[in-house]
């Protein structure tokens, strides 16, 4: 009897052991691997590049989505099954933000070009959407430009969520409660130390996305690898460096914080893997899963940056020259 009670607690020890080293995370993609059409939301084991759950499909686009504030209808198809306005469609234009909201099992998200915010409430059978209509989630005054639209999105340590447009001048917090509401703070400033590599630079400092840390700050690592700590309080932006050991053609688009507190990486226009950084020396590792990758135009998994230290620290790092690339 003591021998089989000691091979069941090895067995669930080891079973324990297994899902905590598992990195899990909510992946903006496409239908199939090598496809860059931001439409598809899947839950992916960031370990093994195992898709565990296909939570939006687009093909199978739903009749109606609710209205975030009354839970009134939005109707997405006709009677004929038919779709009159493409902007109903969930991610009409693509998205390239999400956070996941751990606390209501909620996955927000925008899309690109639109000025509204909208979530999948995963907490029932069928995941379902709703919208914020009519409600500008920003103050950009012309959404459709490039610079404005949003690109990068988490859920702080203070429960709220943050936004960010591309050229970085609307900085959008909304909260996530019963009378949700959003505000633009505005632009981010940059840190004096920074110099020439300025948060709303193109080139650098465009597209990417965020993950929230335990100390209250936000980490931005755009799409050029650039890395930025933002001080949610005075919205200023000091920039720690560049990602070191990321492919030359690789741009970081989706970032998310692994169970062993690493930062997970993948990339929107590149299927050559994962990979895992250090946030202290800011150095990347491909994770190795043997080529099962997706692209990814955002992550989101809710863990918090730094979760088991007090003060977030990081390690300046030697710029190297940018590419400009696709801010997504």
């Amino acid at each position: 009897m003591k021998y089989k009670i000691l091979l069941s607690l090895i067995f669930l020890s080891s079973f324990t052991i297994a899902q905590q080293k598992k990195s899990t995370a909510y992946a903006i993609t496409s239908e199939k691997q090598g496809q860059f059409i931001w439409t598809e939301v899947k839950l992916i084991d960031l370990s093994t590049g195992e898709v565990i759950q296909h939570v939006y499909e687009n093909s199978k686009i739903p009749a109606q989505a609710f209205r975030a504030r009354d839970g009134k209808p939005i109707h997405i198809k006709d009677e004929k099954g038919a779709v009159k306005d493409q902007q109903k469609l969930p991610f009409s234009t693509f998205s390239a933000a999400c956070a996941f909201d751990r606390k209501h099992n909620r996955l927000y998200f925008t899309p690109m070009y639109v000025n509204e915010l909208r979530y999948i409430d995963l907490g029932s059978k069928q995941p379902k959407l709703f919208y914020y209509e009519g409600e500008s989630f920003s103050k950009a005054a012309v959404p459709t430009d490039e610079a404005n639209h949003i690109t990068r999105m988490t859920i702080g340590a203070d429960g709220n969520g943050y936004a960010l447009s591309n050229d970085g001048n609307h900085f959008i917090r909304f909260t996530t409660d019963k009378k949700a509401n959003s505000a633009d703070l505005g632009p981010l400033r940059d840190d004096p130390s920074n110099e020439k590599i300025s948060v709303h630079n193109r080139c650098t400092s465009w597209g990417g996305d965020m993950v929230a840390a335990a100390d209250g700050s936000l980490y931005l690592v755009s799409a050029s690898k650039s890395v930025f700590r933002i001080d949610v309080s005075n919205r200023m932006a000091k920039y720690i460096g560049g990602i070191d050991g990321l492919p030359a053609n690789f741009t970081s688009n989706g970032t998310a914080v692994g169970s062993n507190g690493k930062l997970i990486v993948s990339s929107a226009n590149s299927v050559d893997g994962y990979y895992e950084v250090d946030m202290s020396s800011w150095k990347a590792n491909k994770i190795d899963n043997k080529g099962n990758v997706f692209n990814t135009s955002d992550l989101a998994n809710g863990n918090l940056a730094f979760q088991n230290e007090t003060k977030a620290e990081s390690i300046p790092l030697v710029t190297r020259p940018y590419s400009a690339g696709r801010a997504t």
